[in-house]
């Protein structure tokens, strides 16, 4: 029997080392891979060719199987390593269904093409806001997460926009309107947040709908003709311009400098609808920062070019390159937000990784082999052509089905089969060796066969009743 190393690198093969007639190198895992591995999960793919082939899906299951199990094995007390996902380039046919089900496993994941997507990609998680958010309080998060593109989001999680530093200077440095807080809609609780005020009347989740933002500056009588209807008034400790600010039916009166407010004033700011709002700051500097309130939504970009998590990387490449954007939305195959992507992402990106079974040239592999990375084989077949990133584990052996290799795997690894992984390799050995009639089945196929019959138990009469269904319209092992 082969042996299996204590010295494997995480997430490879379990045969990265056999016994001294098979022994293969077993460094082929790289610093910055291993790092990235604690950061994210990163997934296998095991599949096998492409072509209907019920003994390669059966394989393809076990091994995934028994690969998630060594993993688990290895990383019991943390969260790294790897996970293994069977897939097939093929939608299963009506009797690999049957015979999965009869087994009690599911049919491996469709995947048709095995170049890059987004979401293989190590790109930034996802951070987002409302839209009510104020400009510094989007910035202040940008600065703690060092990001320069937040997402805007409803409460479903779907994207509405995206606000980036570049618009919020652009806010600050470009907008001289003074009514801009009222075509904002801006949400009385953004100023007292932003002037670090306290809220003395009023509804907290209120806005300023309308209106002039302005300052009480001169006499009364010159206030009192620049105050309109749901203006924002910026003014002191005057008890006379605060007492004219309410009775001009101003929106809010934002007294400055830390002034304490009478309750005379409060009364008649309650009675009037006005809301009050005190604030430490002296009015220069409240003047200044008020715009600073407005929410996002004012000066997001709306409908942002974005990319789906399945899109390929090399369809997207060309957009991202020719854009001068430096952030693009990911999204869900449900809409919602997941992550940001950029150009330094495609700098150093991670190619998805296959393990191939059954096969192991590029003509019979699922499409886009080419512009993956394949980090492994298990094949009982004569050895073809298939090109590599690095050095890989490569587990072949005279064989007349992966099955008898596999189950040297659980074997040496010491990991029972159980019912259902026992049936997989069951049902893929009676496949490769026309129900262990063809020539080529060798006295251990026979005693393979019995013990995982054993195994099966019950369901192995039912495996058999289907492969004899078949009859010798099984091509998969030709």
């Amino acid at each position: 029997m082969f042996k299996q190393t204590e010295t494997c690198q995480p997430g490879r093969l379990a045969f990265i080392a056999f016994r001294k007639e098979y022994d293969l190198t077993a460094g082929t895992a790289r610093k910055d891979e291993e790092l990235n591995m604690a950061k994210k999960k990163r997934t296998i793919y095991v599949t096998g060719p492409n072509r209907q082939d019920l003994s390669a899906v059966c394989c393809c299951l076990a091994l995934a199987d028994l690969e998630r199990q060594i993993n688990d094995r290895m990383h019991r007390d943390d969260d790294c390593g790897y996970d293994y996902q069977a897939v097939y380039p093929l939608k299963a046919d009506d009797r690999i269904l049957k015979l999965l089900s009869l087994c009690g496993a599911e049919a491996p994941r469709l995947m048709t093409d095995a170049r890059t997507q987004t979401i293989d990609v190590d790109y930034s998680e996802g951070i987002s806001v409302n839209e009510d958010i104020s400009l510094l309080s989007a910035w202040k998060l940008m600065r703690k997460e060092c990001r320069s593109t937040l997402a805007v989001t409803r409460e479903d999680g779907t994207l509405e926009g995206v606000i980036t530093t570049g618009d919020i200077a652009r806010s600050y440095m470009e907008v001289f309107d003074n009514q801009i807080l009222g075509q904002a809609g801006t949400p009385f609780k953004n100023i007292v947040q932003t002037l670090d005020g306290s809220l003395l009347t009023g509804d907290p989740d209120g806005r300023l709908t309308r209106g002039t933002t302005i300052v009480g500056a001169g006499n009364i009588d010159t206030i009192r003709q620049k105050i309109q209807p749901g203006d924002a008034l910026l003014l002191g400790n005057r008890y006379e311009t605060q007492l004219c600010a309410i009775e001009q039916q101003a929106a809010v009166m934002i007294v400055c400098a830390g002034t304490e407010v009478s309750r005379t004033i409060l009364k008649i700011a309650s009675e009037k609808g006005c809301v009050v709002i005190t604030t430490p700051y002296d009015t220069y500097t409240a003047a200044r920062m008020i715009n600073q309130s407005i929410p996002v939504s004012q000066f997001m970009t709306r409908q942002p070019i974005h990319f789906q998590e399945d899109d390929y990387i090399d369809d997207i490449r060309p957009v991202m390159m020719n854009t001068r954007i430096r952030d693009f939305p990911i999204l869900s195959a449900d809409g919602l937000f997941i992550g940001m992507i950029s150009r330094r992402h495609l700098i150093d990106m991670t190619r998805k990784q296959f393990i191939l079974v059954g096969h192991n040239d590029e003509a019979s592999s699922i499409p886009g082999i080419k512009e993956a990375e394949v980090v492994g084989i298990v094949d009982n077949h004569p050895l073809k052509t298939v090109e590599t990133m690095r050095p890989v584990p490569v587990k072949t052996y005279p064989a007349a089905s992966c099955a008898v290799i596999i189950s040297r795997l659980f074997e040496e690894n010491q990991i029972g089969l159980d019912e259902k992984n026992a049936g997989l390799l069951y049902a893929a050995l009676l496949s490769d060796t026309d129900g262990l009639a063809s020539p080529n089945t060798s006295r251990e196929d026979r005693e393979l066969a019995s013990s995982l019959a054993w195994i099966c138990g019950e369901s192995a009469a039912g495996i058999e009743n289907i492969m004899g269904m078949a009859g010798r319209e099984d091509q998969g092992d030709e």
